[in-house]
């Protein structure tokens, strides 16, 4: 005999609740494959004491920590228009559902396994909500 359990019985909820919090330590264990910085394209003056001059470096990182890197296999890349341009999504991006990010913003691929994705910068093409509550997934291509 099978064991009475609230699978959708009148008055019970079939997805509980705190479902996401209770799975959310699941997930988050899956973003420890990387770590990456999330930062707006374009440039600031700071002051180089090499060159004793104001020189332009990058934006500073608005978010860094820990996330999940995936590289699309050929047949799920597509492109997609980004800003004023046609691009190909070959990665997805997947980090807490609180970090929002934009089109065109850039990604560097700080700490991981493969040694192509490593240091390298990743623009981001498409934001979503992610497949479950307490991710966001964003897909990106290569920043050439």
């Amino acid at each position: 005999m099978r064991p009475r359990r609230a699978y959708g019985r009148p008055g019970t909820a079939v997805i509980p609740d705190g479902w996401e919090a209770d799975h959310r330590v699941v997930a988050e264990k899956t973003h420890r494959a990387a770590t990456v910085s999330l930062r707006h394209p374009g440039t600031r003056q700071a002051w180089s004491e090499t060159e004793q001059q104001n020189i332009e470096v990058p934006l500073d990182p608005y978010w860094t920590g820990p996330a999940r890197v995936t590289e699309l296999a050929t047949r799920d890349q597509v492109k997609v228009t980004a800003g004023d341009r046609e691009v190909v999504v070959r990665y997805d991006v997947a980090v807490d559902a609180g970090v929002v990010p934009s089109v065109d913003d850039l990604v560097t691929v700080t700490e991981v396994d493969d040694a192509f994705l490593a240091g390298r910068t990743l623009r981001v093409a498409q934001v979503s909500g992610g497949s479950l509550r307490f991710e966001r997934v964003f897909s990106c291509s290569l920043n050439d």
